[in-house]
Protein backbone atom coordinates (compact mmCIF):
# COMPACT_ATOMS: atom_id res chain seq x y z
CA UNK A 1 0.00 0.00 0.00
CA UNK A 2 3.21 2.08 -0.46
CA UNK A 3 3.07 3.22 -3.68
CA UNK A 4 -0.96 4.11 -2.90
CA UNK A 5 -0.30 6.60 -0.01
CA UNK A 6 1.81 8.99 -0.47
CA UNK A 7 2.42 12.28 1.12
CA UNK A 8 1.40 15.78 -0.78
CA UNK A 9 5.03 16.20 -1.09
CA UNK A 10 6.06 12.74 -2.31
CA UNK A 11 3.33 13.49 -4.82
CA UNK A 12 5.38 16.41 -6.52
CA UNK A 13 8.68 14.61 -6.03
CA UNK A 14 7.41 11.53 -8.06
CA UNK A 15 6.51 13.11 -11.51
CA UNK A 16 2.50 13.08 -10.69
CA UNK A 17 0.76 15.83 -11.52
CA UNK A 18 0.67 18.47 -10.97
CA UNK A 19 3.94 19.39 -10.61
CA UNK A 20 4.25 23.56 -11.07
CA UNK A 21 3.28 23.38 -7.13
CA UNK A 22 2.95 21.91 -3.66
CA UNK A 23 -0.09 19.96 -3.37
CA UNK A 24 -2.16 21.04 -0.35
CA UNK A 25 -1.17 18.55 2.48
CA UNK A 26 -3.89 17.04 4.77
CA UNK A 27 -4.24 19.79 7.26
CA UNK A 28 -4.48 22.51 4.54
CA UNK A 29 -7.24 20.76 3.16
CA UNK A 30 -9.17 20.47 6.13
CA UNK A 31 -9.07 24.43 6.53
CA UNK A 32 -9.73 25.00 3.22
CA UNK A 33 -12.67 22.76 3.95
CA UNK A 34 -13.86 24.68 6.88
CA UNK A 35 -13.72 28.00 4.93
CA UNK A 36 -15.88 26.32 1.98
CA UNK A 37 -17.72 24.89 4.38
CA UNK A 38 -18.60 26.98 7.62
CA UNK A 39 -21.69 24.71 8.25
CA UNK A 40 -19.08 21.77 8.11
CA UNK A 41 -21.84 19.12 6.13
CA UNK A 42 -21.15 15.43 6.25
CA UNK A 43 -19.66 14.05 5.04
CA UNK A 44 -17.80 16.24 4.24
CA UNK A 45 -18.17 17.93 0.70
CA UNK A 46 -15.27 17.67 -2.30
CA UNK A 47 -12.56 20.68 -1.71
CA UNK A 48 -12.21 23.54 -4.37
CA UNK A 49 -8.66 24.10 -5.51
CA UNK A 50 -9.39 26.32 -8.51
CA UNK A 51 -6.25 28.26 -8.75
CA UNK A 52 -4.60 24.26 -9.31
CA UNK A 53 -7.35 22.70 -11.23
CA UNK A 54 -7.29 20.80 -8.02
CA UNK A 55 -10.30 18.78 -6.37
CA UNK A 56 -9.92 16.94 -2.98
CA UNK A 57 -12.08 14.01 -1.48
CA UNK A 58 -11.28 13.42 1.71
CA UNK A 59 -13.33 11.90 4.63
CA UNK A 60 -13.80 8.96 6.64
CA UNK A 61 -16.33 7.69 4.20
CA UNK A 62 -13.87 8.15 1.21
CA UNK A 63 -11.60 5.15 0.44
CA UNK A 64 -8.56 4.33 -1.79
CA UNK A 65 -11.13 2.35 -4.06
CA UNK A 66 -11.89 5.68 -6.06
CA UNK A 67 -8.71 6.62 -6.51
CA UNK A 68 -7.96 2.95 -7.68
CA UNK A 69 -10.60 2.71 -10.37
CA UNK A 70 -9.77 6.12 -11.69
CA UNK A 71 -6.38 5.20 -12.49
CA UNK A 72 -7.84 1.77 -13.62
CA UNK A 73 -10.11 3.74 -16.26
CA UNK A 74 -7.58 5.97 -17.56
CA UNK A 75 -4.78 2.71 -18.05
CA UNK A 76 -6.75 0.63 -19.77
CA UNK A 77 -9.24 3.12 -21.91
CA UNK A 78 -7.92 6.30 -22.01
CA UNK A 79 -9.43 8.80 -23.60
CA UNK A 80 -12.97 6.49 -24.12
CA UNK A 81 -14.28 6.85 -20.84
CA UNK A 82 -13.34 10.37 -19.99
CA UNK A 83 -12.67 10.50 -15.67
CA UNK A 84 -10.94 13.16 -13.54
CA UNK A 85 -7.15 12.69 -13.75
CA UNK A 86 -6.26 10.86 -10.29
CA UNK A 87 -2.92 12.56 -9.09
CA UNK A 88 -2.59 10.64 -6.16
CA UNK A 89 -3.71 9.31 -2.60
CA UNK A 90 -2.82 9.88 0.70
CA UNK A 91 -4.34 9.09 4.63
CA UNK A 92 -3.89 11.36 7.79
CA UNK A 93 -5.80 10.72 11.34
CA UNK A 94 -7.27 8.01 9.99
CA UNK A 95 -9.02 9.89 7.11
CA UNK A 96 -8.37 9.25 3.34
CA UNK A 97 -7.17 11.93 0.92
CA UNK A 98 -7.96 11.61 -2.70
CA UNK A 99 -6.29 14.00 -5.04
CA UNK A 100 -7.73 14.58 -8.55
CA UNK A 101 -8.44 16.75 -11.73
CA UNK A 102 -10.80 19.52 -11.38
CA UNK A 103 -13.42 18.97 -13.75
CA UNK A 104 -14.81 23.24 -14.92
CA UNK A 105 -18.27 23.13 -15.99
CA UNK A 106 -21.92 21.82 -14.79
CA UNK A 107 -22.88 18.54 -13.66
CA UNK A 108 -26.18 17.06 -16.41
CA UNK A 109 -28.48 17.36 -13.28
CA UNK A 110 -28.32 20.98 -13.92
CA UNK A 111 -28.69 21.73 -17.11
CA UNK A 112 -30.97 19.14 -18.47
CA UNK A 113 -34.08 21.32 -18.17
CA UNK A 114 -32.69 24.13 -20.22
CA UNK A 115 -31.40 21.47 -23.27
CA UNK A 116 -33.36 21.24 -26.31
CA UNK A 117 -34.36 17.93 -27.25
CA UNK A 118 -31.49 17.32 -29.82
CA UNK A 119 -29.16 18.46 -26.73
CA UNK A 120 -30.34 15.78 -24.90
CA UNK A 121 -30.19 13.32 -27.59
CA UNK A 122 -26.63 14.27 -28.64
CA UNK A 123 -25.29 13.89 -24.86
CA UNK A 124 -26.95 10.16 -24.60
CA UNK A 125 -25.67 9.93 -28.34
CA UNK A 126 -22.49 10.44 -26.27
CA UNK A 127 -22.52 8.72 -23.28
CA UNK A 128 -23.35 5.32 -25.25
CA UNK A 129 -20.10 4.14 -26.63
CA UNK A 130 -18.21 5.00 -23.21
CA UNK A 131 -20.49 3.06 -20.88
CA UNK A 132 -19.85 0.49 -24.06
CA UNK A 133 -16.51 0.81 -23.64
CA UNK A 134 -16.65 0.49 -19.82
CA UNK A 135 -17.70 -2.66 -20.35
CA UNK A 136 -15.04 -3.85 -22.29
CA UNK A 137 -12.91 -4.48 -19.31
CA UNK A 138 -12.77 -8.09 -18.25
CA UNK A 139 -11.52 -9.88 -15.35
CA UNK A 140 -9.02 -12.65 -16.21
CA UNK A 141 -10.11 -16.04 -17.35
CA UNK A 142 -10.65 -18.74 -14.37
CA UNK A 143 -10.92 -15.85 -11.42
CA UNK A 144 -14.37 -14.01 -12.27
CA UNK A 145 -15.56 -12.43 -8.80
CA UNK A 146 -18.59 -9.96 -7.98
CA UNK A 147 -17.13 -7.43 -5.57
CA UNK A 148 -14.94 -4.20 -5.16
CA UNK A 149 -11.82 -3.82 -7.67
CA UNK A 150 -9.27 -4.81 -4.78
CA UNK A 151 -11.74 -7.96 -4.56
CA UNK A 152 -13.27 -6.90 -1.36
CA UNK A 153 -16.68 -6.35 -0.45
CA UNK A 154 -19.66 -4.69 -2.30
CA UNK A 155 -19.72 -0.75 -2.06
CA UNK A 156 -22.97 0.10 -3.15
CA UNK A 157 -24.60 1.67 -1.51
CA UNK A 158 -27.60 -0.37 -0.32
CA UNK A 159 -25.47 -2.59 1.01
CA UNK A 160 -24.04 0.03 3.33
CA UNK A 161 -23.75 -1.11 6.90
CA UNK A 162 -23.52 -4.44 5.63
CA UNK A 163 -20.09 -6.57 4.46
CA UNK A 164 -21.28 -7.90 1.28
CA UNK A 165 -19.49 -10.16 -0.58
CA UNK A 166 -17.04 -10.70 -2.79
CA UNK A 167 -19.40 -13.72 -4.87
CA UNK A 168 -17.69 -15.87 -6.68
CA UNK A 169 -20.29 -15.56 -9.68
CA UNK A 170 -23.66 -13.65 -10.53
CA UNK A 171 -25.82 -16.54 -9.43
CA UNK A 172 -24.50 -16.69 -5.85
CA UNK A 173 -25.08 -12.42 -5.71
CA UNK A 174 -28.84 -13.24 -7.14
CA UNK A 175 -29.23 -15.97 -4.32
CA UNK A 176 -28.28 -13.54 -1.53
CA UNK A 177 -29.90 -10.51 -2.60
CA UNK A 178 -33.47 -12.08 -3.11
CA UNK A 179 -32.92 -13.91 0.18
CA UNK A 180 -35.73 -12.56 2.87
CA UNK A 181 -32.49 -12.37 5.61
CA UNK A 182 -29.60 -10.39 4.51
CA UNK A 183 -28.15 -11.02 7.55
CA UNK A 184 -27.64 -14.53 7.10
CA UNK A 185 -25.59 -16.07 4.25
CA UNK A 186 -27.80 -18.25 2.24
CA UNK A 187 -28.12 -21.64 2.18
CA UNK A 188 -27.04 -24.50 -0.58
CA UNK A 189 -29.40 -25.26 -2.01
CA UNK A 190 -30.86 -21.70 -1.51
CA UNK A 191 -34.15 -21.42 -0.01
CA UNK A 192 -36.71 -18.82 1.28
CA UNK A 193 -35.73 -16.47 -1.14
CA UNK A 194 -38.75 -13.51 -2.62
CA UNK A 195 -40.66 -14.60 -6.23
CA UNK A 196 -38.09 -11.84 -8.24
CA UNK A 197 -35.19 -14.64 -8.46
CA UNK A 198 -36.39 -16.09 -11.19
CA UNK A 199 -36.80 -12.54 -12.67
CA UNK A 200 -32.96 -11.47 -12.30
CA UNK A 201 -30.96 -13.17 -15.13
CA UNK A 202 -27.17 -14.77 -13.91
CA UNK A 203 -25.76 -12.25 -16.10
CA UNK A 204 -22.11 -12.06 -17.26
CA UNK A 205 -19.65 -10.32 -14.81
CA UNK A 206 -18.77 -6.58 -15.67
CA UNK A 207 -16.92 -3.00 -14.74
CA UNK A 208 -20.33 -0.92 -13.10
CA UNK A 209 -20.27 2.44 -12.32
CA UNK A 210 -23.07 1.69 -9.91
CA UNK A 211 -23.96 4.89 -9.35
CA UNK A 212 -24.85 6.47 -13.33
CA UNK A 213 -27.30 9.41 -12.96
CA UNK A 214 -27.13 12.59 -14.47
CA UNK A 215 -25.81 14.50 -11.27
CA UNK A 216 -23.02 11.84 -12.13
CA UNK A 217 -22.10 13.43 -15.16
CA UNK A 218 -20.19 16.36 -16.26
CA UNK A 219 -20.74 18.48 -19.44
CA UNK A 220 -20.20 21.70 -20.69
CA UNK A 221 -21.60 25.45 -19.20
CA UNK A 222 -24.20 26.88 -20.52
CA UNK A 223 -23.31 29.01 -23.54
CA UNK A 224 -21.42 26.35 -25.19
CA UNK A 225 -22.43 23.32 -26.97
CA UNK A 226 -23.19 20.17 -24.93
CA UNK A 227 -20.40 17.51 -24.70
CA UNK A 228 -19.75 15.25 -22.21
CA UNK A 229 -16.46 16.29 -20.09
CA UNK A 230 -16.55 13.59 -17.34
CA UNK A 231 -18.38 10.87 -15.33
CA UNK A 232 -17.69 11.78 -12.04
CA UNK A 233 -17.87 9.59 -8.74
CA UNK A 234 -16.52 6.13 -8.90
CA UNK A 235 -16.62 5.42 -5.19
CA UNK A 236 -19.31 2.79 -5.56
CA UNK A 237 -18.23 1.36 -8.61
CA UNK A 238 -16.62 -2.50 -8.83
CA UNK A 239 -17.98 -5.97 -11.04
CA UNK A 240 -21.53 -6.46 -10.57
CA UNK A 241 -23.95 -8.40 -12.79
CA UNK A 242 -24.10 -7.20 -16.87
CA UNK A 243 -27.97 -5.96 -15.54
CA UNK A 244 -26.59 -3.50 -13.00
CA UNK A 245 -25.94 -0.82 -14.39
CA UNK A 246 -29.49 -0.56 -16.00
CA UNK A 247 -30.96 -1.27 -12.65
CA UNK A 248 -29.62 1.53 -10.73
CA UNK A 249 -30.12 4.44 -13.80
CA UNK A 250 -33.58 3.95 -12.62
CA UNK A 251 -35.16 5.37 -9.61
CA UNK A 252 -35.81 3.50 -6.68
CA UNK A 253 -39.09 4.45 -4.96
CA UNK A 254 -39.38 3.93 -1.29
CA UNK A 255 -41.83 3.35 1.63
CA UNK A 256 -41.06 4.75 4.52
CA UNK A 257 -42.81 2.88 7.44
CA UNK A 258 -42.29 5.30 10.70
CA UNK A 259 -42.98 2.41 13.59
CA UNK A 260 -45.51 3.41 16.60
CA UNK A 261 -46.10 1.27 19.86
CA UNK A 262 -49.43 2.59 20.33
CA UNK A 263 -50.89 2.89 17.10
CA UNK A 264 -50.64 1.98 13.15
CA UNK A 265 -47.49 2.46 11.51
CA UNK A 266 -47.11 5.46 9.63
CA UNK A 267 -46.60 5.44 5.86
CA UNK A 268 -44.84 8.12 3.82
CA UNK A 269 -43.34 7.74 -0.28
CA UNK A 270 -39.90 8.91 0.06
CA UNK A 271 -38.28 9.63 -3.98
CA UNK A 272 -34.14 9.59 -3.01
CA UNK A 273 -32.70 12.49 -4.87
CA UNK A 274 -30.18 12.34 -7.71
CA UNK A 275 -26.85 13.35 -5.25
CA UNK A 276 -28.19 10.91 -1.94
CA UNK A 277 -30.60 7.95 -0.81
CA UNK A 278 -30.92 9.50 2.58
CA UNK A 279 -32.13 13.00 1.12
CA UNK A 280 -34.97 13.24 -1.07
CA UNK A 281 -39.12 14.56 -1.31
CA UNK A 282 -41.06 12.70 1.15
CA UNK A 283 -44.50 12.36 0.10
CA UNK A 284 -47.31 11.55 2.53
CA UNK A 285 -50.30 12.29 3.86
CA UNK A 286 -50.77 13.72 7.99
CA UNK A 287 -53.43 14.18 10.25
CA UNK A 288 -55.56 11.33 12.10
CA UNK A 289 -59.19 9.35 11.17
CA UNK A 290 -60.94 11.40 13.17
CA UNK A 291 -60.36 14.44 11.93
CA UNK A 292 -59.06 13.94 8.64
CA UNK A 293 -55.42 13.88 6.95
CA UNK A 294 -53.99 16.82 4.44
CA UNK A 295 -51.11 16.39 1.69
CA UNK A 296 -48.11 17.24 2.82
CA UNK A 297 -44.98 17.24 0.59
CA UNK A 298 -41.06 17.48 2.10
CA UNK A 299 -38.77 18.73 -0.10
CA UNK A 300 -34.57 18.22 0.79
CA UNK A 301 -35.92 15.62 3.33
CA UNK A 302 -32.83 13.96 5.17
CA UNK A 303 -34.09 10.50 6.33
CA UNK A 304 -30.69 10.46 9.35
CA UNK A 305 -31.80 13.46 10.85
CA UNK A 306 -35.56 11.77 12.09
CA UNK A 307 -35.54 10.77 15.69
CA UNK A 308 -38.54 8.29 14.94
CA UNK A 309 -37.92 4.65 14.42
CA UNK A 310 -38.61 3.38 11.15
CA UNK A 311 -38.12 0.87 8.44
CA UNK A 312 -37.91 0.85 4.13
CA UNK A 313 -39.11 -0.97 1.77
CA UNK A 314 -37.82 -1.15 -1.68
CA UNK A 315 -41.72 -0.94 -3.34
CA UNK A 316 -40.66 -0.34 -7.27
CA UNK A 317 -38.45 1.65 -9.50
CA UNK A 318 -38.96 3.94 -12.60
CA UNK A 319 -37.42 5.22 -15.16
CA UNK A 320 -35.70 8.58 -14.80
CA UNK A 321 -37.95 10.87 -16.96
CA UNK A 322 -41.07 10.55 -14.31
CA UNK A 323 -38.91 11.86 -11.71
CA UNK A 324 -37.58 15.72 -10.82
CA UNK A 325 -34.82 16.04 -9.39
CA UNK A 326 -33.76 19.41 -7.66
CA UNK A 327 -30.40 19.57 -6.23
CA UNK A 328 -30.43 19.97 -2.53
CA UNK A 329 -30.07 23.48 -1.00
CA UNK A 330 -29.84 21.47 2.57
CA UNK A 331 -32.53 23.30 3.66
CA UNK A 332 -35.73 21.50 4.45
CA UNK A 333 -38.83 23.07 1.85
CA UNK A 334 -42.65 21.91 2.20
CA UNK A 335 -44.60 22.43 -0.52
CA UNK A 336 -47.93 20.54 -0.83
CA UNK A 337 -49.29 22.39 -3.89
CA UNK A 338 -46.72 22.37 -6.48
CA UNK A 339 -46.35 18.74 -8.27
CA UNK A 340 -43.26 18.54 -10.04
CA UNK A 341 -43.27 15.20 -11.40
CA UNK A 342 -45.65 12.09 -12.69
CA UNK A 343 -44.55 11.00 -9.04
CA UNK A 344 -46.11 13.96 -7.03
CA UNK A 345 -48.79 14.75 -9.84
CA UNK A 346 -50.47 11.10 -8.93
CA UNK A 347 -49.57 11.30 -5.72
CA UNK A 348 -51.88 14.75 -5.27
CA UNK A 349 -54.66 13.60 -7.72
CA UNK A 350 -55.35 10.82 -4.83
CA UNK A 351 -57.57 12.89 -2.36
CA UNK A 352 -56.29 13.01 1.14
CA UNK A 353 -58.58 10.82 3.60
CA UNK A 354 -61.37 13.01 5.39
CA UNK A 355 -62.59 11.66 8.97
CA UNK A 356 -63.41 8.35 9.01
CA UNK A 357 -64.00 7.44 12.36
CA UNK A 358 -67.39 7.22 13.13
CA UNK A 359 -69.65 6.25 15.94
CA UNK A 360 -70.91 2.83 16.21
CA UNK A 361 -74.33 2.45 14.56
CA UNK A 362 -76.50 0.64 16.58
CA UNK A 363 -76.53 -3.50 16.07
CA UNK A 364 -74.14 -3.25 13.50
CA UNK A 365 -72.13 -6.11 13.02
CA UNK A 366 -67.80 -5.51 14.37
CA UNK A 367 -66.88 -6.12 10.71
CA UNK A 368 -68.87 -2.63 9.64
CA UNK A 369 -68.69 -0.24 12.78
CA UNK A 370 -65.46 1.45 11.30
CA UNK A 371 -64.18 1.69 8.25
CA UNK A 372 -61.01 3.48 8.51
CA UNK A 373 -59.20 5.40 5.29
CA UNK A 374 -56.08 6.98 7.05
CA UNK A 375 -52.37 7.02 5.46
CA UNK A 376 -51.64 3.38 4.59
CA UNK A 377 -54.69 3.14 2.74
CA UNK A 378 -53.71 6.67 0.98
CA UNK A 379 -50.09 5.47 0.13
CA UNK A 380 -51.62 2.26 -1.63
CA UNK A 381 -54.38 4.04 -3.73
CA UNK A 382 -51.27 6.44 -4.98
CA UNK A 383 -48.99 3.48 -5.71
CA UNK A 384 -52.25 1.46 -7.62
CA UNK A 385 -52.67 5.00 -9.76
CA UNK A 386 -48.93 4.52 -10.58
CA UNK A 387 -49.42 1.05 -11.44
CA UNK A 388 -52.35 2.10 -13.83
CA UNK A 389 -50.07 4.90 -15.40
CA UNK A 390 -47.39 2.64 -16.11
CA UNK A 391 -45.26 4.58 -14.15
CA UNK A 392 -44.22 1.49 -11.47
CA UNK A 393 -44.82 -2.22 -12.35
CA UNK A 394 -47.37 -4.50 -11.09
CA UNK A 395 -45.40 -6.30 -8.92
CA UNK A 396 -45.20 -3.29 -6.43
CA UNK A 397 -48.68 -3.52 -5.32
CA UNK A 398 -48.02 -7.64 -4.75
CA UNK A 399 -44.87 -5.82 -2.70
CA UNK A 400 -46.86 -3.19 -0.62
CA UNK A 401 -49.58 -5.75 -0.01
CA UNK A 402 -47.05 -7.97 1.67
CA UNK A 403 -45.85 -5.40 3.44
CA UNK A 404 -46.86 -6.05 7.61
CA UNK A 405 -50.02 -3.36 8.35
CA UNK A 406 -49.05 -2.75 12.15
Amino acid sequence: MRGLFLSASELVASGKEPTTEQLPTPQQVRAEAARQQPGRAWPPLPVLFSDQNLLVKYGGLTSEHEYLCLKMIRTRLGSQVPVPKPYGCCQDGGEVFIYMELIRGRTLEQRWDQLSEEDRTAICSQLRPMIAALRTIKQSPGEEFIGSITRGKLLDRIFEGLHVGPFESTSALNDFFTQRNWGQPPKQPPEDLYEMRSGLPDDAITFTHSDLHRSNIMVTAEGQPPRVLAIIDWQQSGWYPAYWEYCKARWTIVLIRYTRRLFKDHWAIFVPSASSQDVGTLIQVEGDVRAGFAHDMKRNYDIRNTRRNFHIDVIGTVEDRHVHSTPSSGELVRDARDAKDDIERAALSIPAPGPSMRPTQGNAPPTQRAVFSDCQWWVRQVVAKLVQDGILPQESLATLDAIPKN
